[in-house]
């Protein structure tokens, strides 16, 4: 049996990064894996949805090209075309974690991982024959999967989950969408602008929760605008199957019929049949890995990084951790997270961003709280691209210039917030963003603008 420094159980975002990082610091290191390299994000989540959104926007362009002076007839959608460039993204960036492992000396053990002892994984390959690894050090990474609802599960041909979509052989004519988090409201954005009929419908009277409410507002009338039928403060009672499609009914109102549902309504950590318990670590109510601020369990030789520890399902959050587990293990020194400081991104057209605090946390935790909302339309940029609008919103302490939160909606807004994370991790104030020069014309002048506008000393803004 096989030996490692470290065992990472998962090649998601987090698992292959905390491979990378151990082998760099020297460390013998093993990956088991019972799919493709790269987990949900890169097979069935963050990157093919992009891609996927990428030809959606494309095809939005082009049907609107007579705006720019651009004459395009008989535009249409491909779907087979559209999936198999998907599909090349996909392909090319697993070839590049394998080629990652293979550059580090890193080996992979393909099968479903199990712990059967603090420093044992039990690897049950799809054939079913079995093999075990040993390490002094195990990361788990198996990340999170679609949350099914009892009352209507998914069926892979009409009841969908997010992962399922990705893979359609065929564009559905319509889609009942059922949940309003960034999933869904990525998903009803995509298939309208391809021209299907979408109705999306939220329990909640807004879509986007734990999100600003301006943020929710905008993609509210992102969707609407895409003609998107947006049903809030709805509840599906049931969706029946048939061989034509499905029929939502509803506590109230009219019932929906669809080709397909998507059935977005969140996400479970990947945490049973594991045998944590039988090892000794610790998982909360919500079965969720129990992590200290270097990743470690309550089994000293176990780290647990990713969606699995319920922290914060966003990739780039699976990727620090990784990071920091890794040294961990080798015996280095290693930053702590500031969960409160973690931008995320809701790729509509146009795009989501935020970090910090929403102003309604802000105005809670703080007695003095003043909230700018600079409109993106001023800008040269925003107006030389077309389709104008969208805000850069910033949540500063009135008192001391602290930003507590930023709120992007607008063009490129997923890099823009970039920015605004920097300046806070560096613990800068909203005067600091106006002492930056930003170049002219581009979209990050809105910080300046909003930082100006913050200041009462705004030029294009009255």
């Amino acid at each position: 049996m096989p030996r490692y420094d470290v065992a990472v159980i998962g090649s998601g975002p987090g698992g292959y990064v905390a491979a990378v990082r151990a082998a760099r610091l020297g460390l013998k290191v093993c990956v088991v894996e019972q799919g493709e390299l790269g987990g949900t994000c890169l097979q069935v989540g963050c990157i093919p949805t992009k891609a996927m959104i990428r030809s959606a926007e494309v095809f939005h362009l082009a049907t609107h090209a007579s705006d720019f002076g651009v004459q395009a007839a008989d535009v249409s959608v491909d779907w087979p075309a559209l999936m198999a460039r998907k599909d090349k993204v996909v392909g090319l960036l697993t070839r590049g974690v394998g080629g990652l492992f293979k550059k580090h000396g890193i080996d992979v053990a393909a099968g479903r991982g199990r712990l059967t002892a603090p420093d044992r994984i039990e690897v049950t390959a799809a054939d079913g024959e079995g093999s075990e690894v040993a390490a002094d050090h195990i990361i788990v990474a198996t990340g999170s999967a679609p949350a099914a609802v009892p009352a209507f599960p998914f069926d892979g041909t009409h009841i969908l989950s997010s992962d399922e979509v990705t893979r359609l052989d065929r564009c559905p004519s319509s889609i009942l969408v059922v949940g309003g988090g960034y999933i869904g409201c990525e998903f009803a954005c995509f298939f309208a602008e391809l021209g299907v009929k979408v109705t999306v419908v939220e329990m909640l009277d807004h879509l986007l929760t734990n999100m600003d409410a301006d943020l929710a507002r905008f993609a509210l009338r992102t969707l609407k605008k895409a003609k998107v039928d947006v049903r809030l403060g709805t509840q599906v009672t049931a969706i029946e199957a048939s061989e034509v499609g499905v029929t939502a009914t509803f506590e109230k109102g009219d019932p929906v019929e669809a080709e397909v549902a998507l059935v977005s309504v969140g996400r479970r950590c990947l945490s049973d049949d594991l045998g944590l318990a039988e090892v000794g670590v610790e998982v909360d109510d919500r079965g969720s890995v129990v992590i200290d601020d270097a990743c470690r369990t309550s089994v000293p030789t176990i780290y647990a990084i990713g969606d699995v520890t319920g922290k914060m399902a966003l990739a780039h959050v699976a990727s620090r951790q990784g990071v920091i587990a890794a040294e961990a293990v080798a015996g280095q020194a290693h930053a702590r997270i500031d969960y409160g400081k973690i931008p995320a991104a809701v790729f509509l057209h146009p795009e989501l961003a935020t970090v910090g605090m929403t102003e309604a946390d802000a105005r809670a935790a703080h007695e003095h709280v003043k909230v700018v909302s600079c409109p993106q339309q001023i800008l040269g940029r925003d107006q030389a691209e077309g389709d104008p609008g969208g805000f850069i919103k910033i949540v500063a302490d009135e008192s001391t210039g602290e930003i507590l939160g930023v709120h992007i909606a607008g063009h490129r807004a997923s890099d823009l917030i970039h920015e605004a994370a920097l300046a806070m991790t560096s613990e800068l104030l909203v005067d600091d963003f106006a002492m930056a020069v930003h170049a002219h014309p581009t979209f990050s002048e809105g910080f300046l603008e909003a930082a100006e506008l913050w200041l009462d000393r705004a030029i294009h803004v009255g």
